[in-house]
């Protein structure tokens, strides 16, 4: 299992998710609502907005998934937040950063992954819009897109916390 590395801009990252407040708050359910669109139209069993702290990742919405977070270095969003792209990965079993991760060898059993970066600011990937499910698969153009754009709304909403420094208006 590989953990995952920090950004080079992680100082910067971790001032402006700071900046929102939404580590202090509970689960959010605007960004519930993202979730499970993201789960019924990917049609996958799991679906989370991650943010990703310093040692932990914080599950701030999340379908069939029931712990509110984990620790950073188990994170496979923690991975998703390190380029702007989407990031896929089709089975984790075959994937050498994921193999031996607990979330894929235990009670979870993860085998597919896709996590777009949730970016504020233009640059800091606070956390990601995921889903996941215990089959390996993979994402149609469609399904990408789709996931695509309710990962845009889930930035705006973000944004407005970074720029408001707390609850939107």
């Amino acid at each position: 299992m590989q953990s995952p590395p920090l950004p080079e801009n992680e100082a910067a990252r971790q001032e402006a998710l700071e900046r929102t407040g939404l580590l202090q708050s509970g689960e959010n359910t605007d960004l519930q609502d993202i979730v499970e669109l993201a789960a019924t139209i990917c049609q996958v069993p799991m679906a989370m907005v991650s943010l990703i702290d310093h040692d932990r990742q914080v599950h701030k919405a999340r379908v069939g998934i029931d712990a509110p977070g984990l620790p950073r270095a188990l994170s496979i969003c923690g991975h998703a937040i390190l380029g702007p792209e989407p990031f896929i990965v089709p089975d984790a079993t075959a994937d050498e950063r994921f193999a031996t991760n607990p979330l894929v060898t235990g009670p979870m059993h993860i085998r597919f992954y896709a996590g777009i970066p949730l970016v504020v600011d233009g640059e800091y990937a606070l956390g990601a819009l995921c889903i996941l499910d215990t089959q390996p698969r993979d994402l149609d153009e469609r399904t990408r897109d789709s996931l695509q754009r309710l990962a845009r709304i889930a930035r705006i909403y973000l944004q407005q916390f970074a720029d408001q420094g707390g609850q939107p208006k």
